[in-house]
């Protein structure tokens, strides 16, 4: 029987105890024995002393199941360069709490709306709309606001009455949608946005033609939303003509109106599209009439041309009033009025509801005129609250067509809600939580551009030790969601770090082939010569599945199919009066057969390893008893070429780092133990 100490000492009787780099001295001898009589005194069973593991020398351990990755992170790859994109605001705050102040919560009566929204999770991900415009088409502005001031970047007066608000609705506007964070007041959803403030009215009686004027001054100035919190009046002579045709859709009966929607709307939808040009959205309040359905200049979402094309190309939101108090929809619902009836059939290529989507607009505490604050209510409320929303995901992507923005917002809307229907609710609640996290799978792109195709992030690495320097390149890499959009997770995550040695010198009571019980035992070729009486040479060869050494990698990281190594050995033993002094120096090179298919890895180089052992044994009371040093064998180097997306650019092209990781452990692991053989 062989009773072994390993290491720093963790023992058994099949028992034994390992630590390691503890220097052999009288004291931890004298440990080492009483941690032996006690291990072995219970009947075989194993303990530890110096917070030693316990290991099972002799057994294959197995394949790491490493821990699932981190993230994602929510960040900018490089926001040092101009080409990449999601630059952070400045001074931003990585906690949820540090912008739910009162400021926050006090945006209205009945429901904060910024909180209902869950705005705060954005901000904390360093996303307050710094950077993005948006437009205010409405009766102007309380230019000398304290809650306003700082951050109107423009104005412009389009109805001969001059920029300054006399009725406070358009100041409620702008303020709902960017009022300034400054421990004043309340703040607007994107309180660090620029608004650019187009007067359109000076009075209730809105100017749609104006306010078509002040889209096409915002998209010159680059501006990702146009809000128009306003509605054509109610036409009853019209609204009795609507012929119900299935839950929450009608048409129109009427020869002009039936095909061309109210008030012309298919025909106003073709000046629209050029006011908004590529990628500013028009934000519209559904209106406040109370009906089941969201008609007038609401149906410019839906108007298709002869083909059967969105005339606006889904750059357009309807918006809807939740009344977070009474937990229901007031104002105009979502249902549809068809624009284009021909045939007995509505040949518009998407019904309102596809593009209707619900914010909290009922009592919103916002600015007023004359610096003052007010509470109002209505669709008008809620309109501005998406604009901020718009503005927020526009500063996170500004690569993010308009038509997309307003894919990813209607996504992402909550349904959560109390007897929730399409033709009722739309696509749901606005959740900015949920529209600035990943949508659907993230994955890897494994091409130059983003719309070639993700990997799923899969797999992991495991082994004796990796570098810090390894670590840290994979703390940063690029992911996508669906919509195109970067991501980043922390890959170090993936990797596990965990003991691979095979057997000990304290086990086997002296010298062994310390390269032999990593291959197969029908997969080891080896030649021996006694160079001297002293010294011997080992030469040899084997084959491992699925690791080196007992290090592996798979998934995203590449597969490892096999390795072969091959390696030789010095071996040196020498008696000295009753000692028995034994040595063994080993170097190896090993080469990997890799799958790269669906993965970062480029390729990998030569493993190269080594080994060294000593043994001073001499014979004592019927046995044998030792002292051993050993350093396992030990990765020098094993270099991988991965290729790591780390960003992208406006384009829409992928950037990528080529980096050489080097697996080898960064610090060599030197274990001690003693011994007692029987006979």
């Amino acid at each position: 029987m062989t009773r072994a100490f390993t290491g720093d000492f963790v023992f058994s009787s099949s028992c034994f105890v390992r630590c390691n780099r503890a220097p052999i001295i009288s004291p931890i001898l004298f440990l080492c024995i009483v941690s032996y009589l006690g291990a072995c005194a219970g009947g075989g069973g194993g303990s530890s002393a110096s917070g030693g593991v316990l290991v099972d020398t002799g057994q294959n351990i197995g394949v790491y199941a490493p821990p699932p990755i981190t993230g994602p992170i929510y960040g900018d790859g490089d926001s040092n360069a101009d080409d990449y994109l999601g630059t952070k605001s400045p001074g931003h705050v990585a906690s949820t709490s540090h912008y739910e102040t009162s400021e926050y919560y006090d945006g209205g009566y009945s429901g904060a709306p910024l909180a209902i929204s869950q705005f705060s999770s954005a901000y904390a991900r360093g996303w307050t709309g710094t950077g993005s415009v948006i437009t205010i088409a409405d009766t102007g502005v309380d230019s000398d606001h304290v809650d306003l001031a700082a951050n109107i970047g423009y104005s412009r007066d389009f109805s001969g009455t001059g920029i300054e608000d006399n009725h406070g609705h358009g100041t409620h506007v702008a303020g709902i949608a960017a009022a300034v964070r400054d421990g004043v007041g309340v703040h607007g959803a994107a309180f660090d946005a620029t608004l650019a403030i187009g007067k359109v009215t000076n009075t209730s009686a809105y100017s749609f033609t104006a306010a078509r004027d002040v889209a096409t001054w915002g998209r010159d100035l680059g501006s990702v939303a146009v809000n128009v919190s306003a509605a054509y009046g109610r036409d009853t002579a019209l609204e009795n003509q609507l012929v119900e045709i299935g839950t929450g859709s009608y048409y129109l009966d009427h020869a002009v109106y039936g095909t061309n929607g109210f008030y012309n709307a298919r025909s106003a939808a073709v000046d629209w599209r050029a006011a908004l040009g590529d990628n500013q959205l028009l934000i519209k309040a559904a209106g406040n009439s109370g009906t089941a359905y969201s008609a007038g200049y609401n149906q410019l979402a839906t108007a298709s041309d002869d083909a059967g094309n969105l005339i606006l190309d889904g750059k357009m939101l309807v918006v809807g009033n939740w009344d977070a108090g009474n937990q229901r929809i007031t104002g105009n619902q979502a249902g549809n009025v068809c624009v284009t009836y021909v045939n007995g059939a509505c040949s518009d290529a998407a019904s309102i509801s596809d593009f209707f989507i619900m914010a909290t607009g009922t009592d919103i505490y916002a600015p007023y005129r004359n610096g003052t604050y007010a509470y109002l209510s209505g669709t008008s409320m809620a309109a501005p609250l998406v604009a901020g929303g718009i503005a927020v995901l526009h500063q996170m992507w500004p690569h993010m067509t308009g038509k997309n923005l307003a894919q990813l917002i209607l996504q992402t809307a909550n349904k959560d809600i109390p007897d929730y229907a399409v033709h009722v609710h739309g696509q749901g609640l606005l959740d900015i939580d949920s529209a600035s996290a990943p949508v659907g799978a993230t994955g890897l792109p494994l091409t130059g551009r983003t719309d070639g195709g993700v990997s799923a992030v899969t797999g992991g690495i495991s082994g004796a030790g990796i570098s810090n320097a390894a670590m840290a390149d994979l703390a940063s890499v690029m992911v996508l969601d669906d919509y195109e959009r970067d991501f980043y997770v922390d890959l170090s995550g993936a990797v596990g770090i965990y003991d691979t040695r095979r057997a000990s010198l304290a086990e086997t009571a002296g010298l062994y082939n310390s390269y032999q019980p990593y291959f197969g035992d029908d997969r080891h070729l080896d030649y021996q010569h006694q160079i001297n009486r002293n010294l011997r040479l080992k030469v040899g060869a084997g084959l491992s599945d699925g690791h080196y050494f007992g290090n592996s990698f798979s998934g995203s990281f590449g597969t490892l199919r096999h390795s072969v190594t091959g390696y030789g050995m010095l071996e040196y033993q020498r008696k000295i009066g009753r000692w028995t002094l034994s040595g063994q120096l080993a170097r190896g090179v090993t080469k990997l057969e890799i799958d790269r298919e669906n993965s970062l890895l480029v390729g990998a180089g030569l493993v190269q390893s080594s080994s060294l052992a000593g043994i001073a044994s001499t014979d004592l009371s019927g046995g044998v008893f030792g002292l051993s040093v050993q350093q396992p064998v030990h990765i020098d180097r094993a270099p991988f070429r991965y290729r790591l997306p780390v960003g992208r650019t406006l384009s829409g092209g992928v950037v990528t780092a080529d980096q050489t990781l080097d697996f080898g452990a960064e610090q060599r692991e030197i274990d001690y133990g003693l011994f007692f053989k029987n006979g």
